[in-house]
């Protein structure tokens, strides 16, 4: 950060979840450090995240001049209780009062002199953490100061009628809020919110390795967390479809998005389908995702839903928590996608055959994305 003194660098401060490791989380926010690295390559840049070491080691390079931090997380987990009335009330309070939270005073003078703070968007807004409602506080705070605020692709399910009151209230007062699902968007009784998710920021083509993509012909993505279905369920499922498929097992992959919790049903299955490939986390991020025309996919996980019908794999979304994860695949298919989503043995058609249609709505989408950013964060160089 600069020294006292020198003419100080306009400072950029993200809010998201990166570093736990989530496949999904860590390409959010690296989108949009990349973002900055090319049009505000000079700025300081502050990621605000409850795992700052993960997210150092992970994203610490795709910013010359970016830093990671958990202070306004801090102020969530200070709150008195899991009560999101009560977590916004503290985070308000210890944002115009540091003494209310003196562990975490340097941070929060980084918070004070920000000049523009954008909440990246992910589904970790919600019922499920409740704490977490104090982020909108946060920036409703903030944006009462005058501070530049923009909330992009969140997704607000599941919530409480109760909490639901508060998240209007809080989002009423922010001027730029942009949510990925039909879902959020009428729970905010904002209907022209709706975009789409973060990851469009990002050229998908470069989260992609067609090489590899080559090797297979069915990939699974099961998990086994924040689900309502029981990991033997999921295992018995996924070798259903592993039999339809008909494809040679040594030419079927699975891969992993949060580790451990997504090898749970690779364990089950390997006694009976030993040839199968595993590839770990670090490889999706390393070299991209396996996917490309020809494949099948079985997924519960969102966002590889998203970038394997991106690159024309077909596929079935397993909705494994209906009103978590069910706005967010379905968002997809209203999108465009060519998967189907599957709730309970029912199964929702996919939204079109054609694999241009999904392509083509995530150009518009990346396009309101861009209009978005250049209005937080300035217009870049050579605009």
């Amino acid at each position: 950060m600069p020294d006292q003194g020198v003419q100080r660098r306009p400072l950029r401060y993200l809010v998201g979840v990166p570093g736990a490791p989530n496949y999904g989380d860590e390409v959010l926010v690296r989108g949009w450090l990349r973002w900055l690295a090319s049009n505000n390559p000079d700025d300081d840049v502050v990621v605000d995240t409850p795992h700052p070491g993960g997210a150092q080691a992970l994203l610490g390079e795709e910013h010359p001049r970016v830093k990671f931090v958990d202070t306004l997380w801090r102020l969530c987990w200070e709150a008195p209780n899991e009560d999101p009335w009560d977590a916004a009330r503290f985070v308000t309070s210890a944002l115009r009062d540091h003494g209310q939270a003196p562990n975490w005073i340097p941070g929060l003078r980084w918070v004070d002199r920000a000049d523009s703070i954008h909440l990246v968007g992910g589904g970790f807004l919600n019922d499920i953490w409740p704490r977490r409602l104090g982020m909108l506080a946060a920036l409703a705070e903030m944006n009462r100061r005058g501070t530049p605020t923009a909330v992009t692709g969140a997704g607000f399910a599941p919530v409480s009628a109760r909490t639901a009151d508060l998240l209007r209230a809080l989002v009423g007062e922010l001027p730029v809020v942009d949510v990925r699902d039909e879902a959020s968007a009428e729970l905010i009784r904002r209907p022209g919110a709706r975009s789409g998710d973060d990851l469009w920021v990002t050229d998908l083509d470069s989260l992609l390795d067609r090489e590899r993509a080559a090797e297979f012909d069915g990939v699974l993505c099961i998990q086994d967390d924040i689900a309502e279905v029981a990991a033997d369920d999921l295992a018995r499922r996924a070798l259903r479809e592993i039999h339809e498929w008909q494809v040679d097992p040594a030419r079927i992959a699975v891969v992993e998005c949060v580790p451990r919790a997504d090898r749970v049903v690779f364990d089950r299955l390997w006694a009976v389908v030993p040839q199968m490939q595993f590839l770990g986390w670090t490889e999706l991020l390393d070299r991209g995702v396996p996917a490309g025309p020809g494949q099948r996919w079985l997924s519960t996980r969102f966002h590889p839903h998203l970038v394997a019908a991106w690159a024309g794999a077909r596929g079935t979304a397993l909705d494994v928590r209906p009103d978590y994860y069910g706005p967010k695949h379905l968002s997809l298919t209203a999108a465009g996608s060519t998967w189907a989503v599957e709730r309970d043995g029912v199964v929702v058609e996919p939204g079109s055959a054609d694999p241009d249609a999904f392509r083509l709505h995530g150009v518009e989408v990346h396009r309101r994305k861009v209009e978005i950013a250049r209005g937080v964060y300035g217009p870049g160089p050579g605009a």
